[in-house]
Protein backbone atom coordinates (compact mmCIF):
# COMPACT_ATOMS: atom_id res chain seq x y z
CA UNK A 1 0.00 0.00 0.00
CA UNK A 2 1.20 3.52 -0.66
CA UNK A 3 0.25 7.13 0.02
CA UNK A 4 0.81 10.09 -2.26
CA UNK A 5 0.78 13.75 -1.31
CA UNK A 6 -0.25 16.92 -3.06
CA UNK A 7 2.52 19.49 -3.61
CA UNK A 8 3.85 20.79 -0.30
CA UNK A 9 5.71 24.02 0.47
CA UNK A 10 7.81 25.15 3.39
CA UNK A 11 5.11 27.07 5.22
CA UNK A 12 5.45 26.89 9.01
CA UNK A 13 2.16 25.39 10.25
CA UNK A 14 2.13 27.63 13.34
CA UNK A 15 3.27 30.99 11.95
CA UNK A 16 2.02 30.42 8.36
CA UNK A 17 5.29 32.03 7.17
CA UNK A 18 7.22 30.79 4.15
CA UNK A 19 10.85 29.89 4.84
CA UNK A 20 13.53 32.12 3.28
CA UNK A 21 15.55 30.90 0.31
CA UNK A 22 15.75 27.64 -1.63
CA UNK A 23 17.80 25.69 0.95
CA UNK A 24 15.47 26.46 3.89
CA UNK A 25 12.37 26.02 1.74
CA UNK A 26 13.58 22.57 0.69
CA UNK A 27 14.39 21.56 4.27
CA UNK A 28 11.01 22.85 5.45
CA UNK A 29 9.09 21.16 2.64
CA UNK A 30 10.75 17.84 3.48
CA UNK A 31 9.82 18.30 7.14
CA UNK A 32 6.21 19.11 6.18
CA UNK A 33 6.02 16.13 3.79
CA UNK A 34 7.29 13.87 6.56
CA UNK A 35 4.65 15.20 8.99
CA UNK A 36 1.88 14.59 6.44
CA UNK A 37 3.10 11.06 5.77
CA UNK A 38 3.42 10.35 9.51
CA UNK A 39 -0.31 11.05 9.86
CA UNK A 40 -0.89 8.43 7.14
CA UNK A 41 1.12 5.79 9.00
CA UNK A 42 4.40 6.10 7.16
CA UNK A 43 7.29 8.55 6.79
CA UNK A 44 9.32 10.22 4.11
CA UNK A 45 12.03 7.63 4.78
CA UNK A 46 9.65 5.12 3.17
CA UNK A 47 9.35 7.32 0.08
CA UNK A 48 9.38 5.56 -3.26
CA UNK A 49 9.49 8.76 -5.32
CA UNK A 50 9.89 12.47 -4.65
CA UNK A 51 9.08 15.13 -7.24
CA UNK A 52 10.64 18.55 -6.77
CA UNK A 53 9.28 21.60 -8.55
CA UNK A 54 11.94 24.32 -8.59
CA UNK A 55 11.52 27.87 -9.81
CA UNK A 56 15.15 28.40 -10.86
CA UNK A 57 17.61 25.61 -11.71
CA UNK A 58 20.42 27.91 -10.57
CA UNK A 59 19.22 26.97 -7.05
CA UNK A 60 19.57 23.23 -7.67
CA UNK A 61 22.78 22.92 -5.59
CA UNK A 62 21.04 24.44 -2.53
CA UNK A 63 17.98 22.23 -3.02
CA UNK A 64 20.15 19.14 -3.47
CA UNK A 65 22.18 19.96 -0.33
CA UNK A 66 19.04 20.07 1.85
CA UNK A 67 17.67 16.95 0.15
CA UNK A 68 20.85 14.94 0.80
CA UNK A 69 20.98 16.14 4.41
CA UNK A 70 17.48 14.72 4.90
CA UNK A 71 17.99 11.44 3.01
CA UNK A 72 21.24 10.24 4.56
CA UNK A 73 20.94 6.49 3.95
CA UNK A 74 20.67 4.37 0.83
CA UNK A 75 18.67 3.52 -1.08
CA UNK A 76 17.27 6.99 -1.58
CA UNK A 77 13.87 7.37 -3.24
CA UNK A 78 13.78 8.00 -6.96
CA UNK A 79 13.64 11.71 -7.64
CA UNK A 80 12.51 14.00 -10.41
CA UNK A 81 13.38 17.69 -10.39
CA UNK A 82 11.33 19.86 -12.70
CA UNK A 83 12.02 23.52 -13.46
CA UNK A 84 8.78 25.50 -13.57
CA UNK A 85 8.02 29.02 -14.75
CA UNK A 86 5.94 29.85 -11.69
CA UNK A 87 4.75 28.41 -8.38
CA UNK A 88 1.34 29.23 -6.88
CA UNK A 89 2.63 30.78 -3.65
CA UNK A 90 4.41 34.12 -4.09
CA UNK A 91 7.99 33.89 -2.82
CA UNK A 92 8.14 30.10 -3.09
CA UNK A 93 11.25 28.67 -4.74
CA UNK A 94 10.40 24.99 -4.20
CA UNK A 95 7.42 22.66 -3.92
CA UNK A 96 7.55 18.90 -3.48
CA UNK A 97 5.30 15.90 -3.59
CA UNK A 98 5.99 12.32 -2.62
CA UNK A 99 4.75 8.77 -2.91
CA UNK A 100 5.61 6.63 0.10
CA UNK A 101 5.03 2.99 1.00
CA UNK A 102 2.90 2.30 4.05
CA UNK A 103 4.57 -0.61 5.86
CA UNK A 104 2.46 -3.55 6.92
CA UNK A 105 2.51 -4.42 10.61
CA UNK A 106 5.62 -6.46 11.34
CA UNK A 107 7.30 -5.32 8.12
CA UNK A 108 10.90 -4.15 8.23
CA UNK A 109 10.22 -1.49 5.61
Amino acid sequence: MERSTAPVRSVDPQTRQLAEGPYHQTAGALKNLDAILNKAGTSLHNALKVTIFILNMDHYAEVNKAYLEFFTSDPKPSRTCVAVAQLPLKGAHVEMEAIAAIPEKGSKL
